[in-house]
C-alpha cells in the first residue's frame, strides 16, 4: 500500500513532476501537476503545458491488493529514487459504458520528493491493460 502513504506528500508540493521521456501519445508533455481528486485514491494529472491535457489516476493497491512490481537499479536511477518510501504508484483509468477500468500494464512512477516520474511497461502484463475497477471488497481481479 505504498501509494497510500505517500498520496498525501504530493498536495504539499506545488512544483510538477517530471517525465523525461514523456508519455506515450504525450511525448510533448514533460510537466504535469498531480492532485486528488477524492480521497487519496483517485488523481487528476494535468499537463502543466496544455491544461486540457489530463489523465484520471488511481491508486490501485485497495482494489487490487496483489499487485506488485519490481525496479531495477536502472529504474531506481532514472527516477532518482532514495527510499522506497518515496515512490507514488498510479495507474491510468478510463470509463466506458458508465464502468471504470485501470491500465495495470503500464503504471505511472513517482519519485514524490524528487519531483521524477516516468512510465513503466509490463510487457508480462499486457494482458491487464483493462482491468475492471470493482470495490475494494469485491473479491477478485476482473479483466476484459
Amino acid at each position: 500500500m505504498q501509494a497510500q502513504m505517500e498520496a498525501n506528500k504530493v498536495q504539499t508540493e506545488s512544483r510538477p513532476f517530471y517525465f523525461p521521456h514523456g508519455l506515450p501519445g504525450l511525448e510533448g508533455h514533460h510537466y504535469f501537476n498531480l492532485g486528488f481528486l477524492s480521497e487519496p485514491v483517485f488523481f487528476l494529472m494535468r499537463s502543466t503545458h496544455q491544461e486540457e491535457v489530463a489523465l484520471y489516476l488511481v491508486d490501485p493497491f485497495p482494489f487490487f491488493p496483489g499487485y506488485t512490481i519490481e525496479l531495477s537499479d536502472r529504474e531506481k536511477e532514472q527516477l532518482q529514487l532514495e527510499k522506497r518510501e518515496d515512490l507514488l504508484l498510479l495507474t491510468t483509468v478510463t470509463v466506458q459504458d458508465k464502468k471504470l477500468y485501470t491500465n495495470l500494464a503500464a503504471p505511472l512512477l513517482f519519485n514524490v520528493p524528487g519531483r521524477q516520474a516516468f512510465q513503466m511497461i509490463l510487457e508480462d502484463r499486457l494482458d491487464q491493460k483493462r482491468v475492471l475497477l470493482q470495490k475494494p471488497s469485491a473479491g477478485e481481479d476482473s479483466s476484459e
